[in-house]
Protein backbone atom coordinates (compact mmCIF):
# COMPACT_ATOMS: atom_id res chain seq x y z
CA UNK A 1 0.00 0.00 0.00
CA UNK A 2 1.04 3.59 -0.61
CA UNK A 3 3.45 4.62 2.19
CA UNK A 4 1.75 7.89 3.24
CA UNK A 5 -1.71 6.31 3.27
CA UNK A 6 -0.33 3.41 5.32
CA UNK A 7 1.27 5.84 7.79
CA UNK A 8 -1.99 7.75 8.17
CA UNK A 9 -3.86 4.49 8.73
CA UNK A 10 -1.46 3.42 11.48
CA UNK A 11 -1.63 6.85 13.11
CA UNK A 12 -5.42 6.82 13.12
CA UNK A 13 -6.08 3.26 14.23
CA UNK A 14 -3.32 2.95 16.82
CA UNK A 15 -3.98 6.14 18.84
CA UNK A 16 -6.67 8.03 20.66
CA UNK A 17 -8.05 11.18 18.94
CA UNK A 18 -6.22 13.61 21.26
CA UNK A 19 -2.95 11.74 20.61
CA UNK A 20 -3.54 11.99 16.85
CA UNK A 21 -4.17 15.74 17.07
CA UNK A 22 -1.01 16.19 19.17
CA UNK A 23 1.06 14.10 16.75
CA UNK A 24 -0.22 16.06 13.74
CA UNK A 25 0.42 19.39 15.44
CA UNK A 26 3.93 18.26 16.38
CA UNK A 27 4.53 17.12 12.79
CA UNK A 28 3.57 20.49 11.29
CA UNK A 29 4.90 22.76 14.06
CA UNK A 30 8.21 23.47 12.30
CA UNK A 31 6.82 23.49 8.77
CA UNK A 32 6.12 26.49 6.56
CA UNK A 33 2.68 27.03 5.07
CA UNK A 34 4.05 25.93 1.69
CA UNK A 35 5.41 22.69 3.19
CA UNK A 36 2.07 21.93 4.85
CA UNK A 37 0.24 22.63 1.60
CA UNK A 38 2.64 20.31 -0.23
CA UNK A 39 2.04 17.60 2.41
CA UNK A 40 -1.71 17.89 1.94
CA UNK A 41 -1.30 17.80 -1.85
CA UNK A 42 0.93 14.71 -1.50
CA UNK A 43 -1.67 13.01 0.70
CA UNK A 44 -4.39 13.91 -1.80
CA UNK A 45 -2.35 12.46 -4.68
CA UNK A 46 -1.52 9.34 -2.63
CA UNK A 47 -5.18 8.75 -1.84
CA UNK A 48 -6.11 9.14 -5.53
CA UNK A 49 -3.36 6.69 -6.54
CA UNK A 50 -4.45 4.17 -3.90
CA UNK A 51 -8.04 4.41 -5.15
CA UNK A 52 -6.92 4.05 -8.79
CA UNK A 53 -4.86 0.96 -7.91
CA UNK A 54 -7.71 -0.60 -5.93
CA UNK A 55 -5.89 -0.39 -2.58
CA UNK A 56 -8.54 1.98 -1.24
CA UNK A 57 -12.21 2.24 -2.04
CA UNK A 58 -13.62 5.64 -2.99
CA UNK A 59 -16.45 6.78 -0.75
CA UNK A 60 -19.29 8.45 -2.57
CA UNK A 61 -21.56 10.81 -0.72
CA UNK A 62 -24.33 13.14 -1.70
CA UNK A 63 -24.03 16.88 -1.40
CA UNK A 64 -27.36 18.64 -1.06
CA UNK A 65 -27.87 22.19 -2.25
CA UNK A 66 -30.25 24.72 -0.71
CA UNK A 67 -30.89 28.35 -1.60
CA UNK A 68 -32.39 31.52 -0.18
CA UNK A 69 -32.66 34.83 -2.03
CA UNK A 70 -29.03 35.70 -1.35
CA UNK A 71 -27.34 32.60 0.03
CA UNK A 72 -26.30 29.10 -0.97
CA UNK A 73 -25.97 26.25 1.51
CA UNK A 74 -24.31 22.95 0.67
CA UNK A 75 -24.28 20.10 3.13
CA UNK A 76 -22.75 16.67 2.99
CA UNK A 77 -22.49 13.50 5.03
CA UNK A 78 -19.10 11.83 5.61
CA UNK A 79 -19.28 8.19 6.80
CA UNK A 80 -17.18 7.09 9.78
CA UNK A 81 -13.72 5.89 8.77
CA UNK A 82 -13.49 8.18 5.74
CA UNK A 83 -10.30 10.12 5.00
CA UNK A 84 -11.14 13.25 2.99
CA UNK A 85 -9.24 16.11 1.41
CA UNK A 86 -11.39 19.20 1.14
CA UNK A 87 -11.59 21.76 -1.61
CA UNK A 88 -9.90 25.13 -1.35
CA UNK A 89 -12.51 27.79 -0.70
CA UNK A 90 -12.23 31.10 -2.55
CA UNK A 91 -14.22 33.12 -0.03
CA UNK A 92 -14.62 33.33 3.72
CA UNK A 93 -17.87 31.71 4.83
CA UNK A 94 -19.60 30.00 7.72
CA UNK A 95 -18.98 26.30 8.21
CA UNK A 96 -21.14 24.14 10.45
CA UNK A 97 -20.24 20.77 11.94
CA UNK A 98 -23.76 19.42 12.50
CA UNK A 99 -23.10 15.84 13.58
CA UNK A 100 -20.18 13.65 14.55
CA UNK A 101 -16.49 13.84 15.36
CA UNK A 102 -13.73 14.42 12.83
CA UNK A 103 -10.02 15.14 13.09
CA UNK A 104 -9.18 18.06 10.81
CA UNK A 105 -5.75 19.34 9.79
CA UNK A 106 -4.81 22.41 7.78
CA UNK A 107 -1.99 24.92 7.70
CA UNK A 108 -3.59 26.37 10.85
CA UNK A 109 -3.01 23.13 12.77
CA UNK A 110 -4.93 20.01 13.70
CA UNK A 111 -7.98 19.73 15.91
CA UNK A 112 -10.74 17.38 16.89
CA UNK A 113 -13.98 18.94 15.69
CA UNK A 114 -17.00 17.68 17.60
CA UNK A 115 -20.48 18.72 16.54
CA UNK A 116 -22.20 20.95 17.04
CA UNK A 117 -19.70 23.64 16.10
CA UNK A 118 -19.94 26.80 14.02
CA UNK A 119 -16.85 28.54 12.72
CA UNK A 120 -15.60 30.77 9.95
CA UNK A 121 -13.70 29.10 7.15
CA UNK A 122 -10.84 31.28 5.98
CA UNK A 123 -10.01 32.01 2.36
CA UNK A 124 -7.56 29.67 0.65
CA UNK A 125 -7.40 26.99 3.32
CA UNK A 126 -7.42 23.31 2.38
CA UNK A 127 -8.21 20.73 5.02
CA UNK A 128 -7.67 17.04 5.37
CA UNK A 129 -9.95 15.15 7.70
CA UNK A 130 -10.65 11.74 9.13
CA UNK A 131 -14.22 11.07 10.26
CA UNK A 132 -14.13 9.20 13.57
CA UNK A 133 -17.93 8.90 13.48
CA UNK A 134 -20.56 9.60 10.86
CA UNK A 135 -20.19 13.32 10.25
CA UNK A 136 -22.49 15.92 8.71
CA UNK A 137 -21.20 19.32 7.54
CA UNK A 138 -22.71 22.44 5.96
CA UNK A 139 -21.25 25.60 4.48
CA UNK A 140 -23.15 28.82 3.73
CA UNK A 141 -22.04 31.23 1.02
CA UNK A 142 -23.46 34.64 0.11
CA UNK A 143 -24.49 34.52 -3.56
CA UNK A 144 -27.46 34.88 -5.85
CA UNK A 145 -26.11 32.26 -8.30
CA UNK A 146 -28.24 29.10 -8.66
CA UNK A 147 -26.26 27.10 -11.23
CA UNK A 148 -24.39 24.38 -9.29
CA UNK A 149 -21.60 24.08 -11.89
CA UNK A 150 -20.98 27.84 -11.80
CA UNK A 151 -21.05 27.76 -7.99
CA UNK A 152 -18.54 24.89 -7.87
CA UNK A 153 -16.22 26.71 -10.28
CA UNK A 154 -16.58 30.07 -8.57
CA UNK A 155 -16.34 28.96 -4.96
CA UNK A 156 -13.77 26.14 -4.94
CA UNK A 157 -10.49 24.88 -6.34
CA UNK A 158 -9.19 21.31 -6.16
CA UNK A 159 -5.52 22.26 -5.63
CA UNK A 160 -3.34 25.32 -5.11
CA UNK A 161 -2.13 25.42 -8.71
CA UNK A 162 -5.75 25.80 -9.83
CA UNK A 163 -6.50 28.22 -6.98
CA UNK A 164 -3.56 30.54 -7.66
CA UNK A 165 -4.12 30.51 -11.43
CA UNK A 166 -7.63 31.91 -11.13
CA UNK A 167 -8.08 35.46 -12.28
CA UNK A 168 -9.63 37.86 -9.82
CA UNK A 169 -9.01 35.83 -6.68
CA UNK A 170 -9.04 38.20 -3.74
CA UNK A 171 -7.77 37.67 -0.22
CA UNK A 172 -5.19 35.07 -1.26
CA UNK A 173 -3.59 34.09 2.03
CA UNK A 174 0.08 35.01 2.24
CA UNK A 175 2.70 32.32 2.29
CA UNK A 176 4.52 32.37 5.61
CA UNK A 177 8.06 31.11 6.07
Amino acid sequence: MNNIVEQIGRLIWEREPDEIVSALNEHISNMTVDEIRKDIAHIHKSIDEAIDSGELQAVEWTTTHKFTNDAYCRDFFVPAGTLIVGKIHHYEHFLFALKGDIIVMSEDGAELVSAPKIFTSKVGIQRIGFALTDTWWAGVFPTEERDIDKLEDGLFSINYEQYLSREGIVNVPPTHD
